[in-house]
């Protein structure tokens, strides 16, 4: 599918993260530090919603009826 990728680490045993750069070993972290819980910085960040998500919330798809000929909706984008 042409999709493009890149390597950019590797599992191994144990539960440190190894940094590397140009074959040098930059950092030997605990994983858990890492994650929340382990020692990770947690922030609470104000957010107010959307107005706009409030509209999105009225739609339900029941409110669509269901054509009688969905081979010719399936047609109609062919």
């Amino acid at each position: 599918m042409d999709l493009h990728y890149a390597v950019i680490g590797e599992v191994t045993e144990g539960n440190r993260l190894k940094y590397y750069m140009n074959g040098e070993l930059e950092a030997d972290v605990p994983a858990s530090d890492l994650v929340l819980g382990g020692g990770a910085p947690v922030y609470d960040r104000e957010y107010k919603e959307p107005a706009y998500f409030n509209e999105l919330k009225k739609f339900s798809i029941d409110s669509i009826a269901e054509p009688e000929r969905l081979d010719e909706v399936a047609m109609a984008f062919y």
